[in-house]
């Protein structure tokens, strides 16, 4: 039985990449609350609140999902209102 029927872009907690510029939309982002973001934003770049963060000198580790997919077994859902 799927626990979640919904795609990753109507989640709270799906961040989407930005490319290029910052004009263009990608369809793939974040997992916020899986992912591990790198210790501080880079140039341009402003992280979700209450993300987990890497320690300084240590690699971040994203959980890259697509927008338009549904993760099927993903029981961190929760639709943006």
């Amino acid at each position: 039985m799927a626990v979640n029927d919904k795609p990753c872009q109507t989640c709270t907690h799906y961040d989407r990449i930005v490319l290029g510029d910052g004009t263009r939309q990608g369809r793939h982002g974040w997992c916020a609350i899986r992912s591990v973001y790198p210790a501080k934003e880079g140039p341009g770049q402003v992280f979700p609140p209450e993300v987990k963060r890497a320690r300084p000198g240590v690699l971040a580790s994203p959980f890259i999902v697509t927008g338009a997919d549904t993760i099927t077994s993903c029981t961190t859902f929760r639709a943006k209102s």
